[in-house]
């Protein structure tokens, strides 16, 4: 059977907007 059919909860994680995307580095203090 399908893993999806087993499962009693399937989330999906997309990125929609994110600052790495536009080139935004990692910032000391925020990020790590």
């Amino acid at each position: 059977r399908d893993i999806l059919e087993l499962a009693d909860t399937v989330s999906e994680l997309r990125p929609v907007k994110h600052a790495f995307d536009a080139g935004v580095k990692a910032q000391i203090g925020i990020d790590y």
